[in-house]
């Protein structure tokens, strides 16, 4: 996690001076934590977007997230252990609220389809199950812009994932930072 912390460090240091202009395509690489997934112990996340800013105001990004990755999962059984993978796209709208040049507020609201994989090895036995989960995902955010192409953000993300029945699904939040560049 720390490497991952100083890669986006990195990358937002070398970048060169857009986050100015009211439009324009961006992208975003993130890396945080994810919990509130079942029995799992949270895990650690990373996603790629690429976004669009309409206005000042209004964008939308859309693209993968992979909120678990082999996670360790307490199967509350001796000598038996899980782990668990959650990942998936997502797309969003998003309305950011300028606070001051460099400093903003963003909240998203959008739609995510995971796939959620579940391993159990004990006993000589391996069993795994998987499911496609969906739902809303919304978020809350800050940004800050280090010039007109590369800004910093920190995040809590949400997600309100069902499988198709609707009957059963997972609710992960995932905290992050990241690191935006607008071409």
């Amino acid at each position: 996690m720390k490497k991952n912390l100083l890669l986006v460090a990195l990358l937002s240091a070398i970048a060169a001076p857009v986050f100015a202009a009211d439009n324009g395509v961006y992208v975003v690489g993130s890396v945080g934590s994810t919990s509130n997934v079942g029995s799992t112990a949270s895990g650690t996340s990373f996603s790629g977007l690429l976004g669009y800013q309409f206005d000042k105001n209004w964008g939308a990004e859309a693209g993968y997230a992979s909120l678990l990755k082999n996670a360790k999962v307490d199967t509350g059984i001796a000598g038996v252990t899980g782990k668990a993978s959650l990942s998936g796209t997502e797309v969003a709208g998003l309305y950011t609220f300028p606070v001051s040049q460099q400093f903003s507020v963003i909240a998203r609201l959008g739609y995510a389809s995971m796939k959620a994989k579940a391993d159990a090895t004990g006993l000589g036995v391996t069993l795994s199950t998987s499911a496609t989960l969906s739902g809303a995902t919304y978020g809350l955010g800050v940004q800050y812009n280090l010039n007109e192409q590369v800004g910093i953000r920190a995040g809590l993300n949400g997600y309100n994932l069902k499988d198709s029945s609707g009957a059963s699904g997972e609710t992960p939040n995932n905290f992050y930072v990241a690191a935006a560049y607008k071409f």
